[in-house]
């Protein structure tokens, strides 16, 4: 009995005192990196959801982590007590393009590093990524990378013409999606096409192949792209 009181006792008095001064420091830099973190996704990534919408979460998310670790860091107990209300959270939102998981995941590393304060190393990774990224995205070439979207209502399109058409306006071409169903085929093609004559070339191929294809053409590199 008296071992378990005096274990009690220290968990209790196993506080570390937060200085406020560093956690503010620590938390604006935090929120600052997660927001660039956002207009480099939103810019340079080639999810084809909404990058910005979903950027938007990378401020809260990279906070609240931080958050968490100041707090697991200030008290035993708490560090404790924060395992087991977290093991009944469950996160099940669906992710449907690895790059969106891989931005989280630095978004969470951003809190991880400033709430261990660990601002040099965190800062230092955080640029060899950016740095990583922005060069990976550079054009070569003179081809921009497309997000192109066909869909049809009915009978599905013949993907192999439909293919063999794109691979004769584009030197790369890469199906990302399909959903088929009783009513609506929709597939999404990754392409690289050199300016716009590429672009009304493969149009004009698809519409005389099937007239009933809906053809939507998204850029990769939004406008202003960094």
């Amino acid at each position: 009995m008296d071992r378990i009181e005096t274990f009690s006792e220290f968990l209790a008095t196993q506080n570390a005192q937060i200085d406020l001064s560093v956690f503010a420091i620590n938390l604006l830099a935090t929120m600052a990196l997660a927001h660039l973190l956002a207009v480099v996704y939103a810019r340079r990534g080639s999810a084809l959801s909404n990058r910005a919408a979903f950027g938007r979460i990378f401020v809260p998310i990279a906070a609240t982590t931080m958050l968490i670790i100041v707090l697991v860091k200030s008290s035993l107990a708490l560090s404790l007590g924060l395992v087991g209300a977290l093991s009944i959270v469950r996160f099940r939102a669906a992710i449907k393009e690895p790059e969106e998981l891989s931005y989280l995941f630095i978004a969470i590393a951003l809190g991880l590093g400033f709430g261990a304060n660990q601002a040099t190393l965190t800062l230092l990774a955080f640029g060899v990524l950016m740095v990583f990224i922005l060069l990976r995205r550079v054009d070569s070439g003179g081809t921009r990378g497309m997000s192109l979207i066909l869909s049809r209502e009915g009978t599905p399109p013949d993907l192999d013409r439909v293919v063999a058409i794109l691979k004769q306006a584009s030197p790369s071409v890469a199906l990302k999606r399909l959903d088929h169903g009783p009513d609506r085929t929709e597939a999404v093609f990754a392409l690289e096409l050199a300016g716009f004559e590429a672009v009304q070339t493969a149009r004009a191929a698809l519409m005389e192949l099937d007239p009933e294809l809906r053809f939507t053409l998204l850029d990769d590199a939004a406008p202003g792209s960094l």
